[in-house]
């Protein structure tokens, strides 16, 4: 889902590195290190002060 999300930005030319299948697919992996190499979201942690 996120994927074809993404593909619309490419499409356009995408300025944003962020944005690219590709590299969205490469912090997937990154992360995934963490959960047996498999591909997962990052979330960041927000605190409610």
């Amino acid at each position: 889902m996120k994927m074809e999300a993404l593909a619309a930005y490419q499409s356009v030319g995408a300025p944003r590195v962020d944005l690219r299948p590709r590299t969205a697919q490469a912090y997937a992996r990154y992360w995934g290190r963490f959960e047996g190499f498999t591909e997962v979201e990052a979330f960041q942690e927000v605190s409610r002060d």
